[in-house]
């Protein structure tokens, strides 16, 4: 339901915005008629109506679009295979695709370098969020083959009510991921498990893989490395890590309780009762925790969030910003003009104004003229903060689905053997790295 009343205020909103903009304004906007037919490849044509549509039969009535949906079966995810042939056979003008098959592409000649185009267009980069900037450059070796509408940033909200009832200060802006944990750790795990208190909480993100996965993108560290085919736990910074971990769990201080998946013909779900039990923010059992913007609006109680958690070597940079979707014109697409046009509206001041009124479903505007329409400073401040964005590599090494499955029920096997006091810090790390080195080899795909 709220996506349909989104939806419908989205269409009053960009008719009425797009609307004036014919009548004459800035000179940055897209506005003459444009007439022909632009094939645009999307996920499908439920993504497009919601995402693009209003906003391009608005300002080009006169456009015929073509749609190239690219995931026609709901069963099968399009392979990366399968997703350049469809494009090399369909040739579309506009791809409008995620960040991870921009990604694995963007080396492969599929995209067009659009800098001639933002200069012949009068655009900047700096008009730009840098985060996503940065995030494209580096994944295009330096060069812009993209741009992202939007961008999207958790945040470490918290209970006050739990903090004012322990005497703990407030989380503040700036601190790592280590320091976070430290805080949560002064709430003293005590009472039934009904009502104990945990310092922090991430509903299905609670088990101790997790935990070092999320230190593992924060800090730029890696328990696996598939270039190398090599596990690499076994080093003195996850030595810490873990350890700071082992210590936490056997505090209380994060939960190991796990809530399991209901299996229905086959697929794994959650219902609304499993998510809420999975919820211990939600239900005030839990003092801490990430998770994105305007997903906490109906507690019983007085929260409040700062920006999320920070690199410990680049506190400008954090692990919990990220770019999802892009939009790229195809290399020699013989449209590449009126495909830039799409873009250029989708990234103006004027769609940055509709998305402030909007509110943050599909992320914050990239474009910082979004920064004078919206209200709310912990937003405009992380504008300030860069991504932690390592490249996608593509891998034809290892199955990376057998491995990883396997790697986690080891690491949350012996983590919890540790945590009951079964085995010591140093021997669950010898076990991860002797049993995963053996996982990973065995996972090597023979040719």
């Amino acid at each position: 339901m709220r996506r349909h009343w989104l939806h419908i205020i989205s269409i009053t909103l960009v008719v009425s915005i797009l609307s004036l903009m014919t009548i004459g304004c800035s000179s940055e906007t897209p506005v003459q008629g444009m007439k022909g037919t632009l094939k645009i490849a999307v996920r499908d044509k439920g993504t497009y109506e919601y995402l693009y549509q209003d906003y391009i039969d608005a300002a080009y009535p006169d456009l015929k679009v073509e749609l190239v949906e690219m995931e026609t079966d709901q069963y099968h995810n399009t392979t990366i295979e399968e997703f350049k042939k469809k494009l090399e056979r369909e040739k579309p003008d506009l791809i409008l695709c995620d960040i991870w098959r921009f990604n694995t592409l963007v080396n492969e000649d599929v995209f067009m370098d659009i800098a001639d185009k933002m200069y012949q267009s009068g655009m900047k980069e700096d008009d730009f969020y840098p985060g996503m900037i940065d995030w494209l450059k580096q994944d295009g070796g330096g060069k812009l083959y993209a741009l992202a509408q939007n961008f999207q940033s958790a945040f470490l909200y918290y209970n006050e009510d739990l903090f004012k009832k322990a005497g703990v200060e407030f989380p503040q802006d700036g601190m790592t991921l280590e320091e976070v944990y430290k805080l949560a750790s002064r709430f003293k795990s005590g009472g039934s498990s009904k009502d104990r208190i945990v310092g922090f909480h991430q509903s299905f993100s609670n088990l101790p893989y997790n935990v070092l996965e999320d230190f593992q993108r924060s800090e730029g560290i890696r328990m696996v490395d598939l270039r190398s085919g090599k596990v690499s736990i076994d080093t003195p910074s996850w030595h810490h890590i873990v350890e700071s971990v082992v210590n936490l769990y056997q505090f209380g201080t994060l939960s190991l309780k796990e809530i399991k998946p209901k299996v229905i013909n086959g697929v794994q779900t959650y219902d609304q009762e499993a998510s809420e039990q999975a919820d211990l923010f939600g239900q005030g059992k839990a003092a801490m925790t990430i998770s994105y913007y305007n997903e906490h609006n109906n507690y019983k109680f007085k929260w409040g969030a700062v920006l999320p958690p920070v690199s410990s070597t680049q506190r400008n940079r954090s692990a919990n910003i990220y770019v999802f979707d892009v939009m790229a014109i195809r290399s020699g697409s013989t449209n590449s003009e009126m495909a830039w046009k799409i873009i250029e509206l989708m990234t103006s001041d004027h769609i940055a104004k509709v998305s402030s009124k909007l509110g943050t479903v599909s992320g914050f505007s990239s474009k910082k003229s979004y920064l004078n329409y919206s209200q709310n400073q912990l937003v405009n401040k992380v504008f300030d903060l860069l991504p932690i964005h390592t490249p996608y590599f593509s891998n034809d090494k290892y199955d990376e689905t057998i491995f990883y499955k396997s790697f986690q029920d080891i690491i949350n096997s012996e983590v919890a053997a540790a945590v009951k006091g079964e085995k010591s810090v140093d021997q669950i790390i010898a076990a991860i790295q002797k049993e995963g080195q053996a996982l990973l080899d065995a996972a090597k795909i023979k040719k």
